[in-house]
């Protein structure tokens, strides 16, 4: 989300400076396969040189849709006497805390303008050529269990979708199976974008797929559930799915009200979002066709 705030905030810059993403001070350069090809971005030499940035203040611990003000304003509440003495919780550590984020409700995600390489659009290319869907069944690590849809609905999302178009799993290499789905060979997060830009539809939780999907402009739909606001983080052109609920950001562990809102999230509804979605891609591939022929035939 980072690169497409970076990206929008470069776009409304009059004096088109180069953007920084960090704390003001450190570029993050945590990612930098995503950074190829994206000249606006500013490294820690641009920073160090003393060339004139703008910042995006994004890092490990302190994110832009996060509201650290709430939630040191909750644990001052909680601890009013604490709150003078030294050693006061900072933003990376009030979640540990508190037990879960309060989100900057007037945060927006942006779609971040990632470049394919020529051999990453060859690929797409190539697999463009068939309809076929991405999901994605597990969270990552150090994600919240409250993201986590139950991993039975999922195969049986893929085995209906099966009936309609192929299905393929992403994700980690040691990541446990999808029923039989045969597995994309990705060995990092660049290595998904060109299946992505291909795909028809991705399937999977609120997280780093999801965005890359929106980055690529593929239809997603994404398994909220009651953690984080779909919007939040999500995108107009995507299908967020959360039950119905209200956002509690509960992080350290999996919440009855997050459990709740996965289980009322039926796999008829997911595969519905899904239909749809695929319908969608469908009409417009045709349309997009329909236009390239009338334009060979003015040619």
């Amino acid at each position: 989300m980072a690169i497409g705030a970076a990206a929008q905030q470069h776009a409304r810059d009059p004096l088109r400076r180069p953007v920084a993403i960090g704390d003001g001070r450190r570029v993050d350069m945590r990612c930098p396969e995503l950074r190829w090809g994206l000249d606006f971005l500013a490294t820690q030499a641009t920073v160090d040189a003393g060339v004139p940035v703008s910042w995006v203040i994004s890092h490990q611990g302190c994110r832009p849709y996060h509201d650290y003000v709430a939630m040191r304003r909750e644990w001052n509440a909680q601890h009013p006497l604490r709150r003078w003495l030294p050693g006061a919780p900072r933003p990376a550590q009030l979640v540990r805390r508190l037990g879960h984020y309060v989100f900057n409700l007037e945060h927006r995600a942006v779609p971040a303008p990632l470049v394919l390489g020529e051999r990453e659009q060859a690929l797409a290319a190539q697999w463009a050529r068939k309809p076929f869907v991405v999901i994605e069944p597990h969270i990552k690590g150090n994600a919240s269990p409250s993201k986590q849809w139950p991993f039975e609905r999922y195969v049986q999302v893929a085995r209906a979708l099966r009936r309609h178009c192929e299905v393929y799993q992403v994700g980690a290499p040691d990541a446990p199976p999808l029923d039989d789905l045969p597995r994309l060979a990705t060995r990092n997060f660049r290595e998904v974008l060109p299946y992505l830009k291909a795909a028809q539809l991705y399937i999977g939780a609120e997280g780093g797929l999801h965005h890359a999907s929106a980055a690529m402009g593929t239809r997603a739909v994404v398994i909220y559930g009651g953690y984080v606001p779909p919007s939040v983080t999500g995108y107009d052109f995507h299908i967020n799915l959360n039950g119905g609920v209200r956002a509690c950001g509960t992080h350290t562990h999996s919440c009855r009200h997050c459990v709740d809102a996965m289980a009322r999230i039926s796999v008829d509804e997911v595969l519905d979002a899904a239909l749809q979605l695929l319908g969608n891609a469908r009409e417009r591939a045709a349309a997009d066709a329909g236009a390239a022929r009338r334009l060979s035939s003015v040619e």
